[in-house]
């Protein structure tokens, strides 16, 4: 099974951005404004990037009946960047790991999509640990987009891609996709603690 085989080749590197210190500061809930801003911003570049990619081979396979519209995150950034007081310029970062996002392999894409939607399990526990210490005024959209419809929503994708009939080497293709994301998800971590 795919989510199988990603969830294993990507335990390590799973491991590893638990313990970055901007997420560790997200679990609990100890991170600055100013900070989590630029995180969001480095985010906001990075799906920017996919997206326009993504929306561009939706129709191709394997994507083609898998891609949801919720799955897109742009909306959701810019609101809370917007909510947060802050600009929804990603370029203002300094960060060039965004709008330069140039993958075009539908399973690269699948990869990285994996990434984005698995996040949202630590990202609806982060919502509300944030939430405890700025304000329930804040619903950190990106984080928790899907509520109480996420289990669900997971629970299909995952169905959906273990039914894909990918070879090994393609296989190795979506993975080197979902590496990339975790690498996306690193750099903006770091661009957001850097002095």
């Amino acid at each position: 099974m795919l989510s199988k085989f990603l969830r294993e080749s990507m335990s390590s590197r799973h491991s590893k951005i638990e313990q970055h210190p901007l997420q560790n500061d997200l679990a609990h809930g100890t991170i600055s404004k100013e900070k989590y801003a630029k995180y969001l911003q480095g985010l906001l570049s990075y799906h920017r990037g996919f997206e326009t990619a993504l929306k561009k081979h939706i129709n191709d396979a394997p994507l083609k009946g898998i891609v949801d519209h919720e799955y897109f995150m742009i909306d959701r950034l810019e609101k809370d960047l917007i909510e947060l007081g802050f600009s929804c310029e990603s370029g203002s970062n300094g960060n060039s790991n965004g709008g330069d996002v140039s993958v075009e392999n539908p399973l690269e894409l699948l990869g990285i999509l994996y990434v984005i939607l698995g996040s949202k399990h630590g990202g609806k526990y982060m919502s509300k640990m944030l939430s405890d210490k700025m304000g329930s005024e804040y619903h950190h959209h990106y984080l928790d987009p899907f509520g109480t419809k996420l289990g669900a929503l997971w629970s299909k994708f995952v169905a959906d891609i273990d039914a894909l009939p990918l070879s090994d080497e393609e296989r190795n293709t979506v993975l080197k996709g979902a590496i990339s994301a975790y690498d996306a998800f690193t750099h903006s971590s770091d661009l957001a603690v850097a002095k």
